[in-house]
């Protein structure tokens, strides 16, 4: 959690989720903040869980839409860049971007559904266009060493000109979200997002094919190994859970994967939880 969210909840005890959400929405920040935790914490919650509580509530619903509105316009100097990738580190009074060089796809890609989804419920389709401009960067990666496998693609973007610097990554910290929010763009809305859909079955696919192992004490489990260019290194972490929760989103919808009964029968032998002991 973002540490300006972790002190306001802290300073101060709130009745409902709606009343905390809406004060740190209203708020100004002095200090630096993480576009992407900051729109992940608040604005999904903003825009999913109070206002699927209060459907019926118009009054509310009009009064959380502003105050995600007022949060995002705050936030929109993000996208202020030459290229259109967003700056993950932003300061206020005034609002501007830290100058940084680069991002990541976890980042950039994360903040697509959250930005869209605003523009759905608003009307206002500018919040939407930024996020998914960045994610085009993503969808087609330059230069084409970027992505070393089908649908596979580095870490690291420069913010100048949406070009990566990197041909590293995997299902890890840093890269692991935009996976996961390929799939779920496209069941948010199939019609918009099918180009979403394709990538995420070109990532899986590649993963199944180039990517896996087994540990020759367990050959019943399969990891995923990190990649550098085509290189591969042997080894994993926490954020390795995504997989197996990306790759069955929605196993009774063959429609989704290429292979759907064999995307489920790899997914049962990846590792649910990995101990840190």
């Amino acid at each position: 959690m973002p540490p300006l969210v972790t002190s306001l909840s802290l300073r101060r005890p709130f009745a409902t989720w709606e009343d905390y959400f809406l004060v740190f929405a209203a708020l100004k920040p002095s200090r630096c903040i993480a576009t992407t935790d900051t729109d992940a914490v608040v604005a999904y919650d903003l825009l999913s869980g109070p206002l699927k509580g209060k459907s019926n509530d118009t009054a509310s619903v009009e009064t959380i839409l502003k105050q995600a509105k007022h949060l995002a316009d705050n936030m929109k100097v993000a996208f202020d860049t030459l290229s259109g990738v967003p700056d993950n580190t932003l300061i206020f009074e005034p609002p501007r971007t830290a100058g940084s060089t680069t991002n990541g796809i976890a980042t950039i890609g994360t903040l697509v559904m959250e930005w869209t989804r605003l523009s759905d419920l608003t009307g206002d389709a500018s919040y939407g266009k930024l996020a998914q401009k960045g994610e085009e960067y993503l969808l087609n990666p330059k230069p084409a060493s970027a992505e070393p496998y089908p649908g596979l693609i580095g870490t690291n973007v420069n913010i100048t000109d949406g070009h990566f610097v990197d041909a590293r990554g995997g299902w890890v910290g840093g890269a692991d979200s935009f996976y996961e929010y390929l799939i779920k763009m496209y069941l948010y809305d199939p019609d918009r997002f099918g180009e979403y859909k394709e990538r995420w079955i070109a990532a899986v696919e590649s993963s199944i094919t180039y990517l896996a192992s087994h540990p020759t004490t367990r050959p019943d489990l399969t990891f995923l190994a990190i990649y550098n260019n085509q290189t591969l290194r042997f080894v994993s972490q926490h954020c390795k859970f995504v997989p197996p929760h990306t790759i069955t989103q929605c196993p009774t919808r063959p429609a989704t994967t290429l292979s759907p009964s064999r995307d489920v029968s790899f997914h049962l032998t990846l590792p649910r939880v990995l101990s840190t002991h």
